[in-house]
């Protein structure tokens, strides 16, 4: 019977990948290909977060982030804890994917790895925090907004406090399984980019039926551009647009609230503004529910991996078990 021969291309291919994923360690080359996606991408988001903040210098520039959402951040409160979620989260979502590199975990690198993952633990606790202490203002702020916000950064919490305590017990398996899912809830503020813009231009029309309350004060920092252009320019822009901010104009009612249409349009930012605030909380909630199925998918498929940690667990305990028999036998 005649055999298929794998041709001299595929053998080629098939020979780089095994030069370029055996070096780190992985098993196949399918585990790694899934790392060069999501952790790739992941890296290639805090080198392209970093180069906005180096450039941005944290709403320095308003025009390079949200419309409207510079006005929390230029001091006070949010202000610094917006600061230490960006210097936070930037570094430890990096060093994050290395710790999931395989090669990075055994041998000459286990006390890299361990440093690290302290190291990663401190700063995404600080960025949680931070992320918690803004999600009340951030984005519009609103009520779904913040629960939103409360689900995500809970849940990521918790899976890394569950990954500690599976470390200091020696169980590796539930380890990695925990930092699994911590990491892929982590991801889900990726996968919301895309998302965003596709809801954002989804729900958007001169006729559309979506409306986002926003801040009187925060629509005329936006037609602004800064708190020192507030309540001193020519409000007659923001007539046409909101005229439902009047009293805030006048003055009767400075913490006047109006109702903004969602249309993403070059010559209404205002309305621009509205459609984002509106898309972003929407993707946030489904781009989670992705990452959270995801995660278990992956742990479920994977699962001869934990299973071979386990042992390695049960082995590494054996010592600890044994100097506990011996002792209680001795005190007998």
């Amino acid at each position: 019977m005649a055999t298929l021969r794998p041709s001299a291309a595929n053998n080629g291919s098939l020979s780089w990948a095994r030069r370029f994923f055996r070096p780190l360690g992985f098993a196949n080359g399918s585990r790694s290909g899934l790392f060069l996606v999501f952790g790739g991408l992941m890296m290639l988001f805090c080198v392209e977060r970093l180069n906005w903040y180096l450039n941005n210098a944290v709403c320095s520039r308003p025009d390079l982030d949200i419309p409207g959402e510079c006005y929390r951040y230029h001091h006070g409160f949010h202000g610094a804890a917006y600061r230490l979620h960006i210097v936070t989260v930037i570094p430890g979502s990096f060093l994050a994917c290395l710790q999931f590199i395989p090669a990075l975990q055994r041998g000459k690198f286990v006390l890299f790895h361990r440093i690290s993952g302290y190291l990663v633990l401190v700063l995404s606790i600080l960025g949680a925090v931070t992320a918690g202490i803004i999600g009340n203002v951030a984005v519009g702020g609103t009520l779904l907004m913040q629960v939103g916000q409360f689900v995500a950064v809970g849940s990521f919490g918790f899976a890394l406090a569950m990954a500690y305590i599976s470390i200091r017990r020696l169980e590796i398996d539930q380890h990695r399984e925990w930092m699994l899912r911590a990491w892929s809830y982590a991801g889900m503020i990726i996968t919301m980019r895309p998302m965003l813009i596709t809801m954002a231009l989804a729900i958007s029309g001169p006729e559309s039926p979506y409306y986002q309350p926003m801040a009187c004060k925060i629509i005329d920092f936006i037609l602004h551009g800064s708190h020192e252009g507030m309540d001193n320019g020519p409000h007659e822009k923001m007539m046409d647009l909101t005229p439902g901010c009047a009293a805030y104009v006048t003055g009767e009612n400075p913490a006047q609230f109006t109702a903004v249409r969602a249309n993403w349009a070059d010559d209404n930012i205002v309305e621009t503004a509205a459609a984002i605030q509106i898309a972003f909380t929407m993707s946030g909630y489904l781009s989670f529910l992705i990452h959270a199925a995801a995660a278990e998918l992956y742990i479920n498929k994977t699962s001869g991996e934990s299973e071979r940690l386990r042992v390695v667990s049960k082995h590494r305990r054996m010592p600890d078990i044994l100097n506990l028999t011996s002792g209680s036998h001795q005190e007998k």
